[in-house]
């Protein structure tokens, strides 16, 4: 933990140059009493702000990706612009002249009259008129709506796709594809107190608790829970109440009675008094459905969803379990807590002692006690979110604590007796995508710095030979530093190796010195002359390997690890590492992609109404991110 920062001075890289030749006792450090990272992302730590390192990494990366960029002009969340990424501002008159691949993060822009009222027609973007992801054409603000009064200008079908690049399809009137991407929320915790009054702050623990509003909902709220832009509470007498946090203290009131709910991404879910679980959409929309009981016992006193999994614990102590795709069926979990919360990749609990315990969300792994360092008194409430551990006790203090710092906590201002840290609607920063591979080509990327986010590196391989090859690696033989590789094994077994991975030696199977990972495929996935997808997700900590859309292996860290720097100089290569081309992939490499903040979930089985059954061969989920959701269907005959 960081306790002092007195000053970081950073020195233009030309007078670095010039450093280099002086006699080291010359360089001076300089120290002062604030401090100040980059101008475009400024964080200030006081003793009472003592963030980690890691903490630091994710505001500032936070921060930066919270700007639109100068040529996009920001709207209700969201960045807007044109794909030539021409300013926003510019009232220069042009048409797009040739096929632009998506921005970093950015996606085709669909229509919508507040985006029209709100956005084009109050820019000019360069151009007259802008082309919807439909292909329908716009006015823009241009010359104060000089065409089509910066309504529908009744040109169709006028946006052109190829290899991923997009055009408008004439220029005889003049356009330019218009697109979109959503700027990341910040991670917020929210808190009631014993009057009822909600508070929320920065999760990281900077700033200050700031008061929800004046308007609360009517009775004693007794908890709250916050996902994304909606904001849900149930008060003393059952009552239920949901919000968007950006409309500050609008509450609205919701049909049912229940005692505990949490919200999720895409769901919210809730337990009443006489223990009968239910679900909804998270935006309120439709009605309560109850959960399924099968495997469930006993009075259920508080229900949880993270990950794709749902938790609840009974009366009794008792801990229960079931996938967010299975409602119906619940499995007992070793272990006993009187409360639970479940986060992207851990679920988190507190027993009837007050003492934390946390394992991995799918309920794998064993139940870890935290550590106590810093805290005090008894823990009551437990809730986890972006990596941030929040805890109160029941006299009401409060800990913050972060999943990285082994068990170390802080104590935090103020008086809550509930806490919810907000399960945030990130935006993918970016994706990239690949030319297809052949033995022996150079194909690298200099932007792709996966740093501590999390992403997805999806691929169809085909072998002409097996051997000990590179698939996918930001690494430099002989050189250890934060690199990692996705690599295959003359066997045909496929593994990704990095530094938050162990590894084993003596596999006769492994590389050509013995050496694995122990993220890797059980038994050989490839063979020569047959295509094979391999995908590899981050989450956190936690790593999957999928085979053709199903998960074949796992690996859960013990913290996130930083896999690359861009001072480290390795770019992300296809098929090949440094120096120069070495350990090439021998074989072919298409539809290679690298995606910022993508989950993954293993495959799902849909039955058609005619045989046989179908086996969807990947699925990609937006748990967590707005990036758009991919899916990949099977081959198609009459009738399936």
């Amino acid at each position: 933990w960081i306790k002092q920062i007195k000053c970081l001075f950073a020195l233009p890289q030309a007078n670095m140059r010039a450093m280099k030749d002086l006699p080291i006792g010359i360089i001076i450090l300089f120290m002062c009493s604030y401090i100040q990272l980059a101008a475009s992302s400024e964080i200030k730590l006081t003793n009472q702000q003592q963030l980690t390192e890691t903490q630091i990494f994710f505001e500032r990366a936070t921060t930066q990706a919270a700007r639109c960029e100068t040529w996009a002009v920001e709207y209700d969340g969201k960045c807007y612009g044109v794909i030539d990424r021409s300013p926003y501002d510019s009232k220069v008159q042009e048409c797009q002249s040739q096929r632009q691949a998506l921005p970093q993060g950015y996606r085709l822009a669909k229509y919508s009259a507040e985006v029209q009222q709100n956005v084009v027609r109050q820019h000019p973007f360069s151009t007259w008129r802008i082309v919807y992801a439909n292909g329908d054409t716009y006015g823009t603000g241009n010359a104060g709506c000089g065409r089509c009064s910066c309504g529908n200008c009744n040109i169709a079908d006028n946006l052109v796709e190829e290899n991923r690049t997009y055009n408008v399809g004439s220029c005889s009137a003049w356009a330019k594809v218009f697109v979109v991407r959503d700027l990341p929320q910040a991670v917020q915790v929210w808190g009631v107190n014993t009057r009822g009054v909600v508070y929320h702050r920065p999760a990281d623990g900077s700033g200050s608790w700031v008061q929800s509003g004046t308007a609360a909902p009517s009775g004693t709220i007794n908890h709250v829970s916050v996902a994304g832009a909606m904001r849900w509470a149930v008060n003393s007498a059952g009552n239920i109440f949901k919000s968007s946090v950006s409309s500050g203290a609008t509450w609205t009131t919701v049909d049912g009675s229940l005692k505990q709910l949490d919200a999720g991404t895409s769901e919210v879910w809730g337990v009443n008094t006489n223990g009968d679980i239910y679900y909804r959409p998270v935006d309120g929309s439709g009605s309560w459905v109850p959960s399924g009981t099968a495997g469930l016992s006993g009075k259920v006193v508080h229900v949880t969803v993270g990950n794709g999994w749902v938790w609840s614990v009974n009366s009794a102590g008792n801990i229960f379990k079931s996938s967010v795709s299975n409602k119906d069926s619940w499995t007992t979990v070793d272990g006993s807590l009187k409360q639970i919360d479940a986060g992207n990749f851990e679920v988190w609990g507190v027993n009837s002692g007050g003492h934390i315990y946390y394992r991995p969300v799918d309920g794998s792994g064993s139940w870890v006690h935290s550590g106590t360092a810093g805290l005090s008194g008894k823990v009551t409430y437990v809730s986890v979110g972006s990596g941030l551990i929040w805890a109160v006790t029941d006299a009401g203090e409060i800990f913050m604590s972060h999943a990285s710092s082994m068990g170390a906590w802080m104590k935090v201002d103020g008086a809550l007796r509930q806490v919810d840290v907000s399960t945030p609607v990130q935006a993918s920063y970016a994706s990239y995508f690949f030319p297809a591979y052949a033995t022996g080509d150079q194909i690298q990327n200099l932007e792709i710095q996966p740093g501590t986010f999390d992403f997805t590196i999806d691929m169809t391989v085909t072998p002409s030979k097996l051997s000990y090859g590179i698939l996918a690696a930001m690494d430099r033989a002989g050189d250890g530093t934060r690199q990692f590789r996705l690599e295959t094994f003359a066997s045909g077994r496929v593994a990704f190796a990095n530094a938050g991975i162990s590894e084993s030696n003596g596999n006769a199977w492994g590389d050509p010195s013995g050496y694995s990972s122990d993220l890797v495929t059980p038994t050989a996935v490839l063979s020569v002359g047959t295509a094979t997808r391999i995908t590899v997700n981050r989450q956190g900590a936690a790593f999957k390997l999928f085979v053709n859309g199903a998960q074949v292996d796992s690996y859960m860290g013990s913290s996130v690890t930083q896999l690359t720097a861009s001072s480290d100089s390795k770019p992300f290569r296809i098929g090949s590492r440094l120096p120069g081309i070495a350990d090439p992939f021998q074989g072919q490499i298409t539809a290679a992609s690298f995606t910022y903040a993508v989950t993954m979930q293993a495959t799902t089985t849909t039955t058609s109404t005619h045989t046989p059954t179908m086996t969807s061969t990947l699925s990609m989920t937006s748990t967590l991110t707005t990036a758009q959701a991919s899916y990949s269907f099977p081959a198609y005959a009459t009738g399936d």
